[in-house]
């Protein structure tokens, strides 16, 4: 199993909070080992690509300047997923993961993808939306059962076809910040 794991992590040193949280995240995904590449479209983002470039964790790692987006922007979900596209059509990844970087990942994460597609057949495509209704604040774990909103991570499983149909649907799609 080879997974695209794509994120962007916040600048590191303005936040503690936001450092602790990211470091929780990216050392839960250090220890899936080779199992996960990190898909990461930063925009001048202070301090990330020092971080990463310390973790050992296999890594795309792509700084979008921010002086190209348009003038008050931070961001664009559409340039980083356009770049992880790229970059599952260019190697042989079986899962591509979108989430924040901000979450808490299960040990068993990898056993239930592997049982979803078992339950609905090896060669089939699939998305999964994961809630892990995990709240984690300045680090400590708060709750394991309240219902946080929001969708955490997607996992799709996707063939290059299907890949390239979804870059092509994109295409004209432009989105910033949160819109």
């Amino acid at each position: 199993m080879s997974v695209l794991w794509m994120t962007s992590l916040r600048p590191i040193g303005k936040s503690l909070e936001n450092d602790k949280i990211q470091e929780l995240f990216v050392n839960s995904l250090e220890n899936f080992g080779s199992k996960i590449t990190l898909s990461l479209t930063q925009f001048d983002d202070d301090g990330v690509k020092e971080y990463i470039n310390n973790k050992k964790i296999n890594k795309f790692f792509i700084n979008f300047p921010r002086n190209k987006l348009p003038s008050g922007t931070k961001y664009s979900n559409k340039i980083m997923l356009d770049n992880a596209l790229d970059q599952y059509l260019e190697n042989n990844f079986e899962y591509l993961v979108y989430s924040t970087a901000d979450i808490l990942l299960p040990n068993n994460l990898f056993e239930e993808i592997e049982s979803i597609k078992q339950m609905i057949g090896k060669d089939k495509e699939f998305c999964s939306l994961v809630f892990p209704n995990i709240l984690n604040k300045n680090g400590n774990i708060k709750s394991y059962t309240t219902p946080h909103y929001g969708i955490d991570f997607f996992i799709f499983r996707l063939t290059k076809k299907s890949v390239l149909k979804l870059k092509k649907s994109i295409k004209s799609w432009d989105q910033y910040d949160w819109g």
